[in-house]
């Protein structure tokens, strides 16, 4: 393994573990060539391999500080999940791909718990991190979410937040996740290999008087995304850019 790449894990796992936390400061490049035994060019490559992944911001002056955030802990009522795939959603860049009003599919139609061809709301979007791709996300809503959801909202905004407005509450869900392989589209649009293993994860919606406000079904890379679980709680979302 690379020299510089031991100092990379080394410093990647200790901020992982939270042992190096956010906004934590890390040793200069002069620092890491003494404790390592290396030279100033690799701790460089090692710190720059950090910086590149998402784990630390570099600034003259300043020094080098953790910007990698712990995954939220979760409540037992999956509350605090919502608000994570909020965050989530504020943290990371979205382009739309399409979006549109047309008739449901008869597949459509029994995840919405609507009458088959029925008009909804269809949109799929592009989901970067840092300018780089992270996910493809289909999306489909009662026609009546046009009221809170609009392309321009979308393109600025969670999609979960934009239902918060809605006037009704997001209390259940259900969510199945599974192992995929890239299809010629996604892998072009994701920069990957075709059948590049994807997760791919959907999730359907439910308000408190449980019908149906949206079902997603997100592909990400899994080089760049994962999931944390809480035994007792609901999975949420983190980055992962190792």
């Amino acid at each position: 393994m690379p020299l510089y790449y031991q100092i990379y894990s080394s410093l990647r796992d200790r901020i992982k573990s939270g042992e190096l936390s956010y906004g934590a400061s890390l040793p200069t490049e002069h620092e890491l060539s003494e404790q390592f035994g290396v030279s100033r060019i690799t701790a460089r490559r090692a710190m720059k391999e950090l910086s590149e992944n998402g784990l630390v911001e570099r600034r003259r002056r300043t020094g080098t500080k953790v910007i990698y955030r712990s995954p939220l802990p979760t409540d037992s009522d999956g509350r605090t999940t919502i608000d994570s795939l909020i965050a989530f959603g504020r943290e990371t860049l979205v382009k739309i791909i399409s979006y549109e009003v047309s008739e449901a599919t008869l597949e459509e139609s029994a995840a919405l718990e609507i009458e088959c061809q029925q008009r909804i709301l269809r949109v799929e979007r592009l989901r970067l991190v840092k300018n780089l791709p992270l996910g493809i996300i289909e999306s489909i809503l009662p026609l009546e979410a046009t009221q809170w959801v609009s392309e321009e909202k979308l393109a600025n905004n969670p999609l979960l937040e934009l239902l918060s407005h809605s006037g009704r509450e997001i209390r259940a869900g259900q969510q199945v996740i599974s192992a995929v392989a890239a299809g010629p589209e996604i892998a072009l649009r994701l920069e990957l290999e075709p059948r590049a293993p994807l997760l791919r994860i959907e999730r359907l919606l439910r308000s408190e008087d449980g019908k149906p406000m949206a079902r997603t079904i997100a592909q990400y890379r899994g080089d760049r995304y994962q999931l944390a679980l809480d035994l007792d709680a609901v999975p949420h979302p983190m980055l992962r850019t190792e």
